[in-house]
């Protein structure tokens, strides 16, 4: 049974090559198609990821000034700012609430500046 299919399939073979050469297509060597291909593993995928979000943060940092301060900039400092001194928390929950928000996704555009200011000083 196994022999019937491996002669079954180089019949099928040969004839696609008879097939191809009929059609007047060069004929190339395997070995010269065959191009080197880099394999990225997960860890190396990880570590551009991590590269390419250090760099918009440094962007994003460099830019500075009043106009730039998004609520997202904001969280991730307030986050990074916690998981330095978990202390600081209730800290940043009191300067939240003395802009009448618990959370920083509620601050009105007025106040983000202030409350960068705010943290900046803790």
């Amino acid at each position: 049974m196994l022999e019937s299919k491996i002669e079954e399939l180089t019949s099928q073979i040969q004839l696609l090559i008879e097939t191809i050469d009929r059609m007047g297509a060069l004929r190339i060597p395997v070995q010269s198609v065959i191009e080197q291909t880099v394999v990225e593993t997960n860890n190396d995928i990880r570590k551009e990821e991590k590269e390419t979000k250090n760099d918009i943060k440094e962007e994003k940092s460099l830019k500075g000034t009043d106009n730039n301060i998004n609520r997202d900039d904001l969280k991730a400092q307030c986050l990074k700012i916690v998981r330095e001194d978990r202390t600081k928390k209730n800290k940043i929950k009191a300067i939240l609430e003395s802009f009448g928000t618990s959370k920083v996704a509620d601050l009105k555009d007025a106040d983000l500046a202030k409350f960068s200011k705010a943290l900046g000083e803790l």
